[in-house]
């Protein structure tokens, strides 16, 4: 009897959510957004806008079955990649093509409904597709010598994975830059030491 209750009680809440329909410039809104965070974050906020600020974080976080905290790591672009796992919960939430939070949705966008019609017959096959390359090109040359190590790789990703590769090489980028830094003070520091001898 409690479950049948239970049951009623979601339908009714589902059948008195009011629908959003994205037009164009909404359209324009998100396809400029540089990241999935950054979508997610518009569309909760337009379903809470149009359901008299319902649609919290907490909310929909209790309802997707996780902590507010990692509703708001996401938002704030804290979660660079969020799992696929994630992203189809607030999808099937929100009632969106889970496509509409990528870059390719944007390349020929189509207004989607949140709160509105099952979107699932919406191709997501792009997602999984590969649809970047990437060429990478490395020489390293001795200053002392004529040794040079080339390194050269090619390989394609899909646009699930291009947020976590680029992320993989701003740190990598990022390691290089902080080992020149530390090891320019290091023999800054040791040139003070031995008297200014140090090359």
């Amino acid at each position: 009897m409690c479950y049948i209750k239970d049951i009623e009680r979601r339908v009714l809440i589902v059948q008195k959510r009011k629908s959003y329909k994205t037009n164009e410039t909404d359209l324009k809104v998100l396809a400029a957004m540089k990241s999935v965070n950054e979508r997610i974050e518009w569309i909760r906020k337009k379903a809470s806008e149009v359901n008299n600020g319902h649609y919290t974080v907490s909310k929909v976080a209790n309802d997707i079955g996780v902590g507010p905290s990692v509703l708001t790591k996401l938002e704030s672009g804290f979660t660079k990649n969020p799992n696929l796992d994630l992203l189809q919960n607030l999808s099937n939430y929100f009632n969106v093509p889970i496509i509409a939070f990528f870059d390719e949705y944007y390349v020929s966008p189509f207004p989607f409904t949140i709160f509105g019609l099952n979107h699932s017959g919406l191709d997501v096959g792009p997602l999984f597709r590969e649809a970047y390359q990437i060429d990478l090109s490395c020489t390293i040359s001795s200053l002392n010598s004529e040794y040079t190590d080339a390194l050269q790789e090619s390989f394609q990703i899909t646009p699930l994975e291009y947020e976590e590769v680029k992320e993989e090489f701003e740190y990598f980028l990022y390691k290089l830059r902080t080992r020149k830094q530390r090891w320019a003070s290091m023999l800054k520091a040791m040139d003070k030491l031995s008297g200014g001898n140090t090359q």
